[in-house]
C-alpha cells in the first residue's frame, strides 16, 4: 500500500520545529542513557529481540529437520510465533497501563 501526502509548504514551515543542533542533540541523548529505567528498557528490548531472532531463524530448521514435518509446518509454526507476539504485545501494553508505577 502506498500513500501520497501533499503538503502546502505555507503550512508546512509555519508547524516546521526548530531544528536541533548536533551537539545539543547528543547531550540530550547521553542524558538519557543515564536514566536507569531507560537503561532496563533498552535492556529488555534487547534480549527480547535477540530471543525472537533467533526463533526465527531456528524454528523452521527445528521443525523441518528435527520433527519430520514439511516446510508448510514450518510457515505455519512462524505465523503463530508472530501472531502469539502481537497478542503477547498488546496484553502487555493493558497490563503496564493497569499496573503502572505509581508516583509517590
Amino acid at each position: 500500500m502506498i500513500f501520497v501526502v501533499r503538503i502546502d509548504q505555507s503550512d508546512a514551515d509555519a508547524r516546521a520545529p526548530a531544528r536541533m543542533e548536533l551537539a545539543s542533540y547528543i547531550k540530550g541523548l547521553l542524558d538519557q542513557l543515564k536514566s536507569k529505567t531507560v537503561l532496563e528498557l533498552a535492556l529488555l528490548a534487547g534480549l527480547s529481540s535477540t530471543a525472537q531472532g533467533g526463533m526465527r531463524v531456528f524454528l523452521p530448521l527445528y521443525v523441518t529437520d528435527a520433527l519430520g514435518f514439511p516446510l508448510a509446518m514450518a510457515g505455519v509454526a512462524l505465523t503463530a510465533l508472530a501472531l502469539s507476539g502481537a497478542v503477547a504485545a498488546i496484553a502487555a501494553g493493558m497490563a503496564s497501563d493497569r499496573y503502572r508505577r505509581r508516583r509517590s
